[in-house]
């Protein structure tokens, strides 16, 4: 019997086995719906929206979302089962999605931008399904029907789609090899995060010793901001420094694409949270409206003093001007969102400020005005803010470590991404192969060596007890109780039908075994096909043993004897069936 071949489908190369359904041939597809005024803070029952989903597919609620218990009582769809996939149909994260092995309440439902999405047959394992829908083969196809200016999907899109379906036994294995891969990756990314936060809080720390306590000093006075070296002036920053606000500009000034006579512009987007220029977006810009307040030169500090957000992470914070290689001007322009520190004393290292103003930016949170838009009080913010001076020596010693540590910092956060990046790529491609199943080939080339002998076994033992050919009906239920009740796993997928449960493979596996197997097409009352093995293969014990209860148990009894059987103890796979049940 040969080994599983691969055949190439529009949506990829899957072994021959397997199938390729539409979604809406296997899944029922369902949204949600939103109640008048959308989710309260408080309510009776959960909705969840796209921002309830965990990059990994897990469902958070740091910030539930409620709806009444009336209006879900009256939903015909949207409310959520266990094992159900959600998926993202709108919006920036269009197709992220989760799988819900437990529900987070009794009763959960979802809202107008997620689709519900769960198995129509017990042939496809919802895990399983739910592992493709993460993966490229679904997400491609979606891609191509995004629509509107940040995508979006329909059902009838979504129905649409194309999905590999191995047999059942062979998606459980899949799911399970995927599951430890998973498990693997997110624990590997958690390990990052933390790792992450560590660094960061011990770079908060570095910076607040060098920054407070200096370099080798053992005398310190307390100040109205901390206790500081002896010997350093403390000073407010209006008294050290004067600010000015950048250019209002019009929108027709400014360009993303270079202007040979223009300038760089900085802006608020221009600057990290944290402290520092980024390192792309370059914008520029055209004005006759320029003046030398305008311009900022290499070293010069800007300030951030507006903010469009209610956590004020960017209020407040400063970054030295650094100009890319390829500009060739001494000066940029920046906007009026920030502010130019300009030093009014010599003894004043502009590094060290710029250290120094980093470490206390959320200090400035305390100095917005507004609502939406935070604007920093820069005259109270400078009038308050007290800054320590060391001496001009000091100050450029506490630099140089500090910027040593930075370099490390960059290098360190730089070989944590290139790991995140491997592991990204490492995950996808197990996703890939997984799913694609070269993962379960040895599987899969198993299962194959088991159905040579099993079939033929099965065949030769059953017709000499019968005195007669096994009909293809009778041969479709031994195999079909061996899975079941013996726990000889051939990886059938077995459906309900007209004789109750069938699978299409099994007339496949006996055209690959007509060596060993023949098939007589008859004219019969009871059945189309009769079949006989020419051989006794060896098969090991355990199988031997189960193969002839399993003919001690049935061999003897006719037809309509086993279909009663089998029809009473598995009455899930007679819904389809063409028979008079009531005669079972």
């Amino acid at each position: 019997m040969k080994m599983s071949d691969h055949v190439e489908t529009d949506i990829g190369e899957f072994p021959k086995e397997w199938e390729v359904k539409k979604l809406e041939e296997i899944a029922k597809i369902e949204s949600g719906k939103r109640e008048k005024g959308g989710g309260k803070e408080t309510g009776e029952v959960i909705s969840l929206g796209g921002e309830h989903i965990s990059p990994d597919g897990k469902i958070i609620l740091n910030s539930p979302k409620y709806i009444s218990k009336k209006f879900y009582d009256s939903l015909k769809s949207g409310k959520v089962k266990e094992k159900d996939i959600i998926l993202v149909k709108d919006g920036a994260t269009t197709g992220k999605a989760a799988f819900l092995e437990k529900l987070p309440a009794k009763e959960v439902a979802v809202n107008e931008h997620l689709f519900i999405i769960r198995s129509k047959t017990s042939n496809i394992d919802q895990k399983f399904l739910y592992y493709i829908i993460i993966s490229n083969i679904f997400q491609n196809q979606i891609k191509s029907s995004f629509h509107g200016i940040i995508g979006g999907i329909t059902k009838s899109e979504i129905e649409e789609v194309y999905i590999p379906i191995p047999p059942l036994e062979e998606q459980k294995k899949i799911v399970e090899l995927l599951q430890k891969a998973t498990d693997i990756y997110y624990t590997l990314k958690d390990y990052i995060i933390q790792i992450r936060n560590s660094t960061e809080t011990i770079t908060k720390v570095i910076r607040k010793e060098l920054l407070t306590r200096g370099i080798g000093h053992s005398d310190y006075v307390e100040t109205d901001i901390g206790e500081f070296p002896k010997d350093w002036e403390v000073r407010r920053l209006n008294e050290i420094a004067e600010l000015q606000r950048g250019l209002s500009y019009s929108g027709s000034e400014k360009s993303k694409d270079e202007i040979p006579d223009g300038y760089l512009f900085l802006t608020l987007n221009s600057v990290k949270e944290g402290g520092g220029l980024k390192e792309d977006g370059w914008t520029w810009i055209k004005s006759d409206r320029l003046k030398e307040r305008h311009f900022v030169r290499e070293g010069d500090i800007l300030i951030a003093n507006t903010e469009q957000s209610k956590d004020g992470s960017l209020i407040g914070s400063s970054a030295i001007v650094n100009f890319p290689e390829w500009y060739k001007k001494d000066k940029a322009v920046f906007s009026m969102d920030l502010s130019k520190l300009l030093l009014r004393i010599s003894n004043m290292d502009v590094n060290f400020l710029f250290y120094y103003l980093s470490f206390v930016q959320p200090l400035a949170r305390k100095y917005h005005t507004g609502t939406n838009v935070w604007h920093l009080n820069l005259d109270s913010w400078a009038k308050d803010l007290l800054v320590p001076i060391p001496p001009v020596e000091e100050q450029k010693k506490i630099v140089e470590l500090l910027q040593k540590v930075d370099e490390l910092i960059i290098r360190f956060n730089d070989f944590l991404q290139n790991l995140e990046d491997e592991a990204n790529t490492l995950y996808k491609s197990i996703l890939r192969l997984a799913l694609t199943g070269k993962l379960t080939e040895d599987w899969r080339r198993q299962i194959i060596l088991l159905i040579s002998v099993v079939i033929p076994y099965l065949v030769y033992q059953a017709s000499k007890i019968k005195g007669r050919p096994v009909y293809m009906t009778e041969l479709m239920k031994y195999l079909f109780l061996l899975q079941k009740e013996y726990n000889i796993n051939l990886a059938y997928n077995f459906e309900p039908y007209k004789y109750g449960p069938f699978t299409p493979q099994l007339y496949k596996d006996l055209e690959e075994l007509k060596d060993r197997i023949e098939v007589k097409e008859v004219k019969d009352n009871v059945d189309k096909s009769l079949i006989t093995s020419k051989e006794l293969p060896q098969v090991n014990q355990d199988i031997a043993n189960a193969v002839n209860d399993l003919i001690n148990r049935f061999g003897n009894k006719d037809l309509k004897e086993l279909l009663s059987y089998v029809y009473k103890k598995y009455p899930e796979y007679t819904i389809k069936s063409e028979l008079n049940l009531d005669e079972f």
